[in-house]
């Protein structure tokens, strides 16, 4: 979001909306994450870095800095974060989100997804017929993939 705030594009960020019946519908949830290799040379300092980077201060620091949504539940209810809309809207719909596979066929959804959004947005293709496409290519690759 940080980068869509330093161009002319007005826009916004709402949870996903409610489908027929009332029903919620789920989205994928993923985070960013820090890690430090066990096999190091040097475990004091990558300990030191992994408490510095995990705590609430620095967290709270990076989300100021970056806009980056703290991956602790205690920012939940942060007033920071709150009165942000668009990490209020993100914060919304995490209740309502499955966490992304940590497996290799994920990947296979990602370059499907940004060539339809990027149809839609850039070219401004009906987005029935790019998601339609989306989801054929989506197909094909996992068909692929697990052969």
């Amino acid at each position: 979001m940080e980068s869509l705030r330093s161009t002319d594009i007005d826009f916004g960020v709402a949870p996903l909306p409610m489908l027929p019946g009332g029903k919620q519908p789920r989205s994928l949830l993923s985070i960013r994450g820090l890690f430090v290799n066990s096999y190091t040379k040097y475990p004091i300092a990558a300990k030191m870095f992994a408490e510095f980077a995990s705590n609430a201060d620095n967290l709270k620091t990076r989300f100021e800095m970056t806009g980056q949504i703290p991956p602790q539940k205690d920012f939940v209810n942060d007033p920071a974060l709150e009165a942000n809309p668009g990490v209020k809207a993100f914060l919304e719909q995490a209740i309502h989100a499955d966490p992304l596979p940590s497996i290799p066929e994920a990947g296979t959804l990602w370059v499907p997804s940004f060539a339809a959004l990027s149809s839609i947005w850039s070219k401004g293709e009906d987005p029935k017929k790019a998601l339609d496409r989306m989801v054929e290519q989506m197909k094909t690759a996992m068909k692929t993939n697990n052969q």
